[in-house]
């Protein structure tokens, strides 16, 4: 256990997860999801992954339309991160060559889809942080100069990044406006400043949070050029999670467990393809 994590663990929030049915679920579902990944046969826990997973989804949803306050906002984040890991995990073959890189289906971005749609939660949140448990949580998304919450004001990257992101911010542009509200302006550019932050990052449980970081600038338009193939918006995002996964069983990879590495090989994989090319970043 990551020792940022240690203070999570705390009977405040055991208390917190017995409180909501939706986060308990969801705790209990990503549970199955390990055992499934750590036992030879893995069948019975997949059925109980799906049934509480299920039973998560019904009891979220209408949650969700519920005003936030200090006693569930918590709640709610917990529940969205912890279905976001479910379905970036469930892939149903690690076949690289059976990976959405190379499927025409319609749902095959859904898991990523599912990853942007948190962060309207956590705008909606955002005034409740401060009475938080999960306050280590937050405080671990930056190193206190600002470099993964965007609020730096300089860090170096590499030029030929910084022309590819604007490059797909130009194509993100074509595709509409987004959300004025809470979609950054130029945003291939500020999750490219983020990864040239987290290549320098030790791949370690305990920067797991600021890794994810990359994400946050993101948006369903970003989305769209991945359901294109838009060879740079494979790049950054397959780049990252090469980083994501750096060492066989240690660093980030290991803490995320086996069950995420399959998204992640087959946009490696894909990066791999581009540089046989002739790769121009």
């Amino acid at each position: 256990m990551a020792p940022v994590l240690g203070p999570l663990l705390s009977s405040d929030l055991w208390e917190l997860v017995c409180a909501h049915p939706y986060l308990l679920a969801s705790v209990l579902s990503v549970s199955a999801s390990h055992l499934a990944h750590s036992t030879p046969d893995p069948a019975h826990h997949r059925v109980a992954q799906r049934a509480l997973l299920s039973t998560a989804l019904e009891t979220f949803r209408p949650a969700l339309a519920q005003p936030l306050n200090p006693q569930n906002a918590d709640a709610l984040v917990m529940t969205s991160m912890l279905l976001n890991n479910l379905a970036f995990s469930d892939v149903e073959t690690p076949d690289p060559l059976k990976s959405w890189v190379f499927s025409d289906r319609k749902d095959r971005l859904d898991w990523l889809s599912l990853q942007m749609g948190i962060k309207l939660l956590l705008v909606a949140a955002s005034s409740l942080r401060r009475e938080s448990l999960l306050q280590p949580m937050y405080g671990a998304s930056d190193d206190g100069s600002g470099r993964f919450s965007g609020t730096a004001t300089v860090v170096e990257v590499p030029w030929h990044w910084d022309k590819l992101a604007r490059q797909v911010d130009e194509r993100i542009g074509a595709v509409g406006r987004g959300n004025a509200d809470i979609d950054e302006r130029y945003p291939c550019q500020e999750a490219i400043r983020v990864l040239a932050a987290v290549r320098g990052l030790y791949p370690s449980a305990e920067n797991v949070f600021m890794y994810v970081q990359f994400i946050r600038p993101l948006d369903s338009r970003f989305v769209r050029l991945l359901y294109d193939r838009d060879e740079g918006a494979l790049w950054m995002f397959g780049f990252w999670l090469g980083l994501m996964v750096e060492g066989p069983n240690s660093g980030i990879g290991g803490y995320l467990s086996a069950p995420l590495s399959p998204h992640a090989q087959e946009n490696v994989m894909f990066v791999l393809l581009i540089v046989t090319r002739g790769g121009r970043w």
